[in-house]
């Protein structure tokens, strides 16, 4: 289940050094033009880590061997396992925007609405 999460890291890793090397560079508004899109996939980042403590604990659990716990563990495994298949992954399109420092958000005008 940690190799989704692991690339994740990586990837966000290398695009914070990214953005922190422009914001240094003075280009303060490129760098934070899509900080949202950053913040959705720090935020999933941290909820794929909870996810994964979770599996593990819940394997702990059912290694236990308690019959009345089994089901709660399996649909804790089943949850992280959901997580880190499903909503991990989609992150590398919000980061390949960000790697991009893409300006749609930043081109738009005032007096286009």
């Amino acid at each position: 289940l940690r190799e989704p999460l692991e690339k994740l890291v990586a990837r966000l890793q290398t695009v914070t050094i990214g953005l922190l090397t422009d914001l240094a560079q003075g280009k303060v508004n490129s760098s934070l033009a899509n900080s949202a899109l950053y913040l959705k996939v720090f935020g999933h980042t941290v909820i794929g880590w909870r996810w994964l403590e979770q599996a593990i604990r819940a394997e702990e659990g059912l290694a236990k061997g308690n019959a009345a716990d089994v089901s709660f563990y399996k649909g804790k495994l089943q949850a992280a396992r959901y997580f880190l298949t499903w909503e991990v992954p989609g992150c590398h399109h919000e980061l390949a925007i960000l790697e991009a420092r893409d300006d749609v958000c930043l081109g738009m005008q005032d007096e286009w609405f």
